[in-house]
């Protein structure tokens, strides 16, 4: 089996399915490449759209592989990056997957799935255990390690008022909160997410880190009415999600946060961060940090 791969605009895909129709090509696979940044588009969820797309075309020869990469070339020319031919390799993918699950080193922290590997023998590295399954945040992503940094920063300022209770708003697997809980002093921690598997994680990886935390399951964020279930205002919020919901919630941060909290939002790129922070200013959020990792962005901010 013979692999033709390519990375394309993301302008050019319906062209390009267009174009494979023609040819009576099926054996076809797309996958975004970050790797050029991203397009100011956005998907059906409200994540960012890539500028290029990548993409693989089986073939059972050589010869049939570059007799269609000629034609690719002739149609699209410059429009085409990285176009290759090459025999396809076997791959052992479950030794792959394992792979990509390798331990994250962040700020102080050592994140781990402790299935497939043991504790760092490094002792000044805080070891967080984590199974992220089907949830969000395994510690790989920009925006997770973002975020992670900026509470390394947070606990450095020590502005963080002790036995405060931590807040981490979609909060996927848990892994900001669990962070949070163990380099900050804190009352409480409560998860808050949509995703009823994602609680469910998130409440295995509290107990496995012996974190003191609640996971809430709700149809919508109820940023208001978990401030008024908890019986007191939050000392930190935690949200990394997209750039609509950040913007819908900010007012209610800052209600849900006490006199001097902090708040840190992260899932945006570069060309949202000026209309996200225009909103936050626009109610008294002051910025205390900013992290960006590969156009991904997570700011820290203060209420006062």
């Amino acid at each position: 089996m013979i692999s033709l791969r390519f990375s394309i605009r993301y302008e050019l895909l319906n062209e390009m399915e267009n174009f494979t129709e023609e040819q009576w090509i099926d054996n076809i696979a797309v996958f975004e490449n970050s790797d050029f940044g991203f397009s100011g588009s956005l998907d059906d969820d409200g994540f960012p759209i890539a500028n290029y797309f990548n993409i693989e075309i089986l073939f059972w020869s050589a010869i049939e592989a570059n007799k269609f990469k000629n034609l690719l070339i002739a149609r699209f020319d410059e429009e085409i990056k990285n176009c290759e031919v090459n025999d396809l390799i076997e791959r052992d993918w479950v030794d792959l997957y394992v792979k990509e699950l390798c331990p994250v080193t962040c700020g102080d922290f050592y994140i781990f799935n402790d299935s497939l590997c043991n504790y760092t023998e490094n002792y000044d590295l805080i070891p967080i255990k984590l199974n992220s399954s089907l949830a969000f945040g395994s510690g790989h992503h920009q925006t997770t390690r973002a975020c992670i940094l900026n509470l390394v920063k947070l606990a450095e300022l020590g502005e963080f008022r002790e036995r405060s209770a931590i807040l981490d708003m979609g909060c996927g697997t848990g892994i900001l909160g669990v962070c949070a809980a163990k380099i900050l002093n804190h009352s409480r921690l409560l998860g808050v997410d949509i995703d009823c598997q994602a609680t469910e994680i998130a409440e295995h990886n509290y107990l496995a880190n012996e974190v003191d935390g609640t996971v809430l399951a709700s149809a919508v964020v109820p940023v208001g009415d978990v401030s008024d279930v908890s019986a007191q205002k939050f000392g930190l919020i935690l949200c990394n999600i997209l750039k609509q919901p950040l913007i819908d919630m900010c007012g209610d941060f800052w209600n849900a946060l006490e006199r001097d909290g902090n708040v840190i939002i992260s899932g945006f790129i570069l060309n949202q961060e000026d209309e996200i922070m225009k909103h936050y200013e626009s109610i008294g959020f002051i910025q205390k940090n900013r992290i960006c990792i590969d156009e991904w962005v997570s700011i820290l901010l203060c209420k006062q």
